[in-house]
């Protein structure tokens, strides 16, 4: 297995990458002028539009509360958007967008750290997740499922740790969870879904910040990762990708699982994202900077 670590100073959020993304040819292009405070999250829907998502008011110069859409030429609200951060998006082959992080309302609608945006209105996923938690990871496979993963211990008013399912309908558990938070998910093209996060134990095994969920059990990678895992990604060939946590609060370990690994990262500062301090992801361990 090949492993990298890789340091990043500052991330631009709000650009368009025009070119081959494994080549150098291309240039950087702002979406408008961007929002006025910080991006947590992003997603595409099967139009081509895409959502941002974070601690925000204003897209484009348009009043829109944390959530907003770039639909290629301008910024729109979503309605009254997430009365607090969002943290979390993805969106299913219907082109619903759904919203996690850490509020109590969507559109003015009661909402417990999770919601859905049909893309005329708001809906609650039933009771949510736990009022005290927080959604920090989401995931759709094709047959309509939602995934959610964070910090809570109930989904539904059911007991769920740090991980569960949305039918549409219901929620539901995926075995007993994982011990601490879930920070990032992935679903490969065969339904098997991904988790990584800060957890040691996946449905009561041992498995050290990733795990694999085949629909009936969870199963580790073997030793696993040396700390948190923040991202999971799939390349088009099924190369699988994670990158994470270390004691430097800037560091981002990548590890690859089949072949090559090819990075591309802008550095240069925006102004359009203000970031005063190095925010601790929620359900992080206490770690020391290093020097």
């Amino acid at each position: 297995m090949t492993k990298k670590w890789i340091y990043f100073t500052s991330v631009a959020l709000l650009t368009a990458w025009l070119g081959a993304p494994e080549t150098r040819a291309g240039t950087w292009t702002n979406l408008g002028s961007g929002v006025n405070g910080m991006v947590l999250a992003l997603a595409y829907d099967p139009n081509g539009n895409l959502y941002a998502g974070g601690r925000f008011t204003t897209a484009g110069g348009v009043a829109a509360t944390n959530i907003a859409k770039w639909n290629g030429t301008t910024w729109t609200n979503l309605g009254s958007g997430i009365d607090q951060g969002v943290r979390s998006l993805a969106c299913d082959t219907n082109g619903n967008l759904y919203v996690g992080g850490q509020f109590t309302t969507a559109g003015g609608v009661a909402a417990n750290n999770i919601a859905k945006w049909n893309g005329t209105a708001w809906t609650n996923l039933g009771s949510g997740i736990e009022v005290f938690g927080e959604t920090d990871a989401l995931a759709c496979d094709t047959n309509g499922n939602l995934y959610a993963g964070g910090a809570f211990s109930t989904a539904g008013g059911g007991s769920a740790n740090n991980i569960a399912e949305w039918n549409g309908t219901a929620w539901a558990p995926l075995n007993i969870g994982m011990d601490l938070s879930v920070q990032s998910l992935a679903i490969d093209t065969n339904g098997n879904l991904y988790a990584g996060g800060f957890f040691s134990t996946a449905g009561g095994l041992p498995a050290n910040y990733i795990a694999k969920w085949n629909g009936t059990a969870w199963t580790d990678f073997g030793n696993g990762m040396g700390s948190g895992v923040m991202a999971l990604d799939f390349d088009p060939n099924g190369n699988f990708y994670a990158g994470g946590w270390s004691g430097n609060h800037i560091a981002n370990r990548i590890d690859m699982r089949r072949t090559r690994l090819i990075i591309r990262a802008h550095l240069d500062p925006l102004p359009l994202i203000e970031h005063k301090s190095a925010e601790q992801p929620f359900g992080a361990p206490d770690v020391q900077q290093e020097h």
